[in-house]
């Protein structure tokens, strides 16, 4: 699904709470950039919080400020009815007028959020957090945890049972939130649909990062007009990390490095092989 980009900065809020329960603990984050500066991000809206609010603990603070940007958005949702999420075929547009139902899809939101995180961990995080490797991929291992936690053999099983449960979870919301939802004609057609909308939602996952990586290369390129060393190298190290093995053989043309470009085509077009056989099984089980 497409979220709008109110949607993508709560989410990013969010996740920044998050992080902050789940991986601000450890001390290796301390020496990851891209951690600090999401920590003290973090930290410069918390700390006020907590004096607010006159609370000690800081857990507490965490989930009163996640709730209240869960309400915010769930505010916005009765508002925007352009908004739409879901997973693979299972999806949600909802046209309701009430606050409950809002709030609980302002949650789904972030669930399926952390879905695509976690799925991209999938494909970037296969070691522990001892062999992460680059600045980049260690940040994305602790922003996916606890899902990282889990032993590595054992996370596609986890992430697939998560996506099914996610589809799931969308027939039980009332038909006034506005369900897009075939019928199923009995447990046998709904539990293999509901695995392939997971597959969906994962394959669907690779354009988030197609566009990540697109955002870079545009970054990089301003960061030759302008001549910043500092982009040039913060572009330089999330390319990088994105196209994975490929940077090991670049493929140039003169000064013009074109490996990121050959990366996006390719996994563009294994995406929609992907999909488009997906989807015909999704079709099969109607």
């Amino acid at each position: 699904m497409k979220p709008s980009m109110w949607d993508i900065l709560f989410n990013l809020l969010l996740l920044a709470l998050w992080m902050r329960e789940w991986s601000y603990r450890e001390r290796q984050t301390l020496f990851n950039p891209y951690l600090e500066t999401v920590k003290r991000s973090s930290d410069a809206v918390l700390e006020p919080m907590r004096a607010a609010l006159g609370l000690n603990r800081m857990r507490v603070v965490l989930l009163i400020t996640a709730v209240i940007l869960l309400a915010m958005r769930a505010l916005l949702v009765l508002n925007d009815s352009s908004w739409l999420t879901g997973i693979g075929r299972e999806i949600i547009k909802p046209h309701t007028a009430d606050f409950m139902p809002a709030f609980m899809l302002s949650i789904f939101s972030f669930a399926m959020f952390l879905f695509n995180l976690w799925g991209m961990s999938l494909i970037y995080c296969r070691g522990s957090e001892h062999n992460v490797g680059a600045h980049p991929v260690e940040a994305l291992f602790f922003a996916a945890k606890p899902f990282t936690a889990i032993p590595a053999n054992l996370r596609p099983a986890a992430l697939l049972l998560y996506g099914v449960l996610l589809g799931a979870a969308i027939h039980f919301f009332p038909d006034s939130v506005g369900t897009v939802r075939p019928g199923f004609s009995g447990l046998s057609n709904m539990i293999p649909r509901l695995i392939i909308s997971a597959l969906i939602g994962w394959t669907m996952m690779l354009s988030i990062l197609l566009n990540l990586l697109f955002a870079f290369i545009i970054l990089s390129w301003v960061s030759m007009f302008t001549g910043s060393m500092n982009l040039a190298m913060f572009t330089r190290d999330w390319i990088d990390a994105i196209i994975g093995p490929f940077r090991h053989n670049r493929f140039r043309i003169g000064m013009l490095d074109l490996t990121a470009i050959i990366f996006f085509i390719a996994v563009g077009f294994i995406q929609q092989i992907l999909i488009n056989i997906l989807l015909r099984s999704y079709q099969s089980f109607l």
